[in-house]
């Protein structure tokens, strides 16, 4: 199914965990901006995990958005960490500077970046 769904984790809720599969288009895309906005301006769970692995595409509204979350929630000292391996969103996140400097999982959910 894609489409974006959204998991507690943890005990206390102290990590959320968004799964996004399918095409990120742009209706997505503003779908996605909502829960994020959500997420780490209103709930302030200390970690917001985004699992893209189920990710076939991503347009370049997307992509910025992405980059815009994590500034944001680097500003009001939340974590947001991004969950690609295996993904075709990888290498895409990775040339287009998204995750430059941001937490990406490409392995276990330990929380290591790689």
């Amino acid at each position: 199914m894609d489409g974006i769904q959204v998991h507690p984790v943890g005990m206390g809720r102290a990590e959320i965990t968004v799964e996004v599969s399918g095409e990120v288009d742009t209706a997505t895309t503003n779908d996605l901006r909502g829960i994020l906005v959500n997420l780490i301006m209103f709930q302030k769970l200390p970690r917001i995990v985004v699992d893209l692995r189920g990710v076939t595409a991503l347009d370049s509204s997307a992509i910025g958005m992405l980059r815009a979350a994590h500034d944001v929630a680097q500003d009001v000292h939340r974590t947001l960490v991004f969950h690609t391996r295996g993904s075709s969103a990888a290498d895409q996140l990775d040339l287009d500077g998204v995750v430059t400097g941001a937490a990406l999982i490409t392995g276990d959910r330990s929380g290591r970046a790689a």
